[in-house]
Parts: structure tokens; sequence; C-alpha cells
């Protein structure tokens, strides 16, 4: 499935809600993405053993549950 969920957006607003930035983060697996957290200098994003392994409609039907992935916390320093 080569590129299938492998990089995100991390966007950057301004205290308008304006869009000011927007950049591609390359992940190390193709997550299901649910959660994530900022804290003063970092995000922080937890990437769920979900993976999606298939181009479907519904999308869920294309995420499989890979426990032997473990979860993993992607850590971004803000000002990178």
């Amino acid at each position: 499935l080569g590129q299938l969920g492998t990089r995100a957006f991390v966007w950057r607003l301004s205290r308008s809600g304006a869009l000011e930035d927007a950049q591609p983060i390359a992940l190390p697996a193709a997550s299901y993405i649910h959660d994530f957290t900022a804290t003063d200098r970092h995000i922080v994003i937890l990437l769920q053993p979900w993976l999606y392994e298939a181009h479907a409609l519904p999308v869920l039907d294309g995420l499989r549950w890979r426990p032997e992935q473990g979860t993993k916390v992607l850590v971004l320093d803000k000002d990178d």
C-alpha cells in the first residue's frame, strides 16, 4: 500500500484562528490517530496499533488491529 497514512499535517493557527502554516510530518506507521495534546513546548500524539492497511469505505473497514505493534508516543518540539 506504499504511502498510505505515513504522513500527518501539523497546523499552526493564529490567535484569531487563521491558518499560519501547515507542515507534513513523517509517521512511523499508518496509525489511526484519535488523541493528541499540546504543552507549551511540545505536541504529543498517540499512535495506536489500529493501522490503515487498505483503502476502504467506510474508512474504518481499512483498519486492522495489530497489538504486536504496540502504542507509540510521538513527541514533537513546537520550535521544529
